[in-house]
Formats: structure tokens, C-alpha cells, sequence
């Protein structure tokens, strides 16, 4: 091919504005503008040419379709329980909404975790944790049993009983660690700073408990 037939044989378009917009709205009337289909019609449309046979032969078997749909939506939902499991909240919540996760850590640690968060600021991290140190007191006082399975709730309604003088606290912070941890409710430092201080309040309060309630839960009252 000779350079001369590569060369434009007529001169190069200039259209005004008004012929660029008639030539546009000539060339979106087109046909292959019109499809008003679903994205999911379109989808299926297109899966079934893929299903089809190579260069226009007989198409896949019926059953091919509805196999694939379901192969995709199973991907789909691998990817977002795998999403859900790597999620920090997930990790950290515990999937039975357990208040203590971590249970080999002690109360104090609990409480270092709860001053270091409301150091650099981070009043929902000290809130839960503060909650989690009266928790963490509470098993080690004998006062609660089975305290990894139990519910902030739970927790709440028990030492309510046996400290009927802070029972309006306890179950408001055991409300308050629910909707800073699911919730994600906004807090602040006099929230986190209350619930330390209730963990101070029922470390030096003796609880009250019923004979029987004792020797359920261990034979002694620290």
C-alpha cells in the first residue's frame, strides 16, 4: 500500500455546534441504544450466548443456566462470610455476643486496656473495656459463672442483684457497653470514666447474697 492511499481523499469534518448536536442525537437514536432491559436481563442474555455452543452451534443444555446462577450466588455469599469473619468487629464482639472474648485476661488488664483507650482519646474502646473489667472482678470474685458465654445483658441483670445499691448503674452500663459495641453509639470520656469508676465502686462494696446463692456460686464472698 502506497503512501498516497493512506492519505484522506476528502477534506477532514468541521462540523458546527448545531450539526455535531443533530449528528449525536441521530446516532443515540440508533437501535443499539434502545436496549431498556435490566442489567440482570442483560446479564442472563449475555450468559446464555456464553452457554451457547462455539460459533453458533446448539445451545448448552437448559439446565446449564440455572447451575451457573447458582454457583455465582454461592461465590458471592463465600465472599462476604469471609468479609464478615475478617471484620475486626466480628472478631473482637465474638460471635455469641459474649462481653468477655479475650478471658485470659484479668480485670486489671482489662482496666490498663480501659485508662491507655481514654488516653489517646478513644472513648468507646475504654467504655467497653471498663465494662469488661467489672465483668472480669466479678468471675474472680465468684460472683459470676460461665462469663465468656454471657451477654452484656445477662451480666447486667446479674449483679444488679447482688449489688442492689448499684443496680441502676450496673445495668446502664451494661446497656452502655451494648450500644457502644453493636451500636456503635457515640461516647465520651465521662462514659468510659463512670463505668471505671462503678468498677471501683463494687470492688470495695460488699455483695449481697443469699445463702443459697453462695454455695452456687463457689462458697465465698470476697
Amino acid at each position: 500500500m502506497t503512501l498516497a492511499a493512506l492519505l484522506p481523499t476528502s477534506p477532514p469534518l468541521d462540523p458546527s455546534v448545531e450539526e455535531a448536536r443533530a449528528w449525536l442525537a441521530g446516532e443515540l437514536a440508533s437501535p443499539a441504544y434502545a436496549d431498556d432491559r435490566s442489567w440482570l436481563d442483560r446479564f442472563t442474555d449475555w450468559l446464555d450466548q456464553q452457554l451457547s455452543g462455539v460459533g453458533g452451534h446448539a445451545s448448552a443444555p437448559g439446565w446449564a443456566l440455572p447451575v451457573v446462577l447458582v454457583v455465582l450466588a454461592l461465590v458471592v455469599v463465600t465472599i462476604l462470610l469471609v468479609a464478615v469473619r475478617r471484620s475486626p468487629t466480628a472478631s473482637r464482639t465474638g460471635a455469641a455476643g459474649g462481653v468477655l472474648d479475650e478471658p485470659h485476661l484479668t480485670a486489671a488488664d482489662y482496666r490498663i486496656r480501659a485508662e491507655a483507650a481514654l488516653d489517646r482519646g478513644d472513648a468507646a474502646t475504654a467504655t467497653a473495656d471498663a465494662f469488661r473489667a467489672v465483668a472480669a472482678s466479678a468471675a474472680e470474685r465468684t460472683l459470676l459463672d460461665d462469663v465468656p458465654g454471657r451477654t452484656a445483658h445477662e451480666i447486667g441483670a446479674a449483679l444488679a442483684a447482688v449489688f442492689p445499691g448499684e443496680a441502676r448503674a450496673v445495668r446502664g452500663s451494661a446497656d452502655l457497653f451494648d450500644r457502644v459495641v453493636y451500636g456503635r453509639v457515640p461516647v465520651d470520656a465521662a462514659d468510659a470514666r463512670d463505668v471505671l469508676d462503678l468498677d471501683a465502686r463494687l470492688r470495695a462494696t460488699r455483695p449481697v447474697l443469699a445463702a443459697s446463692a453462695v454455695a452456687t456460686v463457689g462458697g465465698g464472698v470476697r
